[in-house]
Parts: C-alpha cells; sequence; structure tokens
C-alpha cells in the first residue's frame, strides 16, 4: 500500500474509488478475489489490505457470513467507529454481472443484519473499477 493511500481520507465514494484505484493500479486478475480495508473514525484507512483469495464466483452464504463475523469483532474490540471498504475482483470486462450484483447483494444483507457499516461496495475487473451503489445491488 502506498504511504498516499495510507494517508487518503475517505470521506465519499469517489475517494473510496481513488483508494482502490491506487491499490490496484494495474488493474487485470487471474482469478476471482475479495479485498477489504478496515476504515478508522479518522476516515483514514488503516495500513492493511486483506484479501480472501479464490472466492467462488458464486455466492457462498458460510464464506459471507463469516467474513461479516470477522468485522463485526473487529470493530466490537479495536475499531468501533470503524466501516468496512470492500472491493470484488475478477478477470473481464468492466460491465457488472448478476454475480457481482449476487456478491454485494448478500455481504450488503448480512452487513446490515450485523450492524457492519459499509462503504459502497467496488468491483474491480480488468478494465475498470466500479461502484455498486445500494440502488444497483437490491
Amino acid at each position: 500500500m502506498t504511504k498516499e493511500a495510507i494517508r487518503r481520507v475517505l470521506r465519499t465514494q469517489a475517494d473510496v474509488e481513488k483508494f482502490w484505484t491506487e491499490i490496484c493500479h494495474p488493474l487485470g486478475w487471474a482469478r476471482h478475489d475479495l479485498w477489504f480495508v478496515i476504515v478508522g473514525a479518522d476516515r483514514c484507512p488503516l495500513p492493511l489490505v486483506q484479501d480472501v483469495r479464490d472466492r467462488p464466483p458464486e455466492v457462498e452464504p458460510d464464506l459471507v457470513h463469516n467474513l461479516v463475523d470477522v468485522w463485526r469483532r473487529v470493530r466490537e474490540e479495536l475499531v468501533p467507529d470503524g466501516t468496512i471498504a470492500v472491493l470484488l475482483c475478477r478477470p473481464g470486462s468492466a460491465a457488472v454481472s448478476a454475480d457481482d450484483r449476487a456478491w454485494a447483494g448478500a455481504i450488503t444483507a448480512e452487513a446490515a443484519a450485523a450492524g457492519v457499516p459499509l462503504e459502497v461496495i467496488h468491483v474491480a475487473s480488468d478494465e475498470a473499477i466500479t461502484p455498486l451503489p445500494l440502488d444497483a445491488v437490491a
């Protein structure tokens, strides 16, 4: 992670998109991954991006549940006012797929049920980083 990315203040969806763009440059994916970073109460990302490698293209409910449970516990124990920024990574075109929407929807629903606030979820393809606002996930 670059020093600029660590110091970046993530106030808006555009800030989160710029953060992911810095982290993921150049684009190109050989597999489906899920990246996340915890954003502190100061709106700065913690200096550690976590990677769930080789996530299945289709939603795996147990994986989503376990991931959100980890986020819930981290918030409770370490960063109570923090949020989670999520990036769904995959090979292919920038067009948002049904699988992208399904993953974002599952993560959003599980996080809401657990009381874990999320930043706007983004998708990283071989061509672009695309935000998935809530109305695009439903």
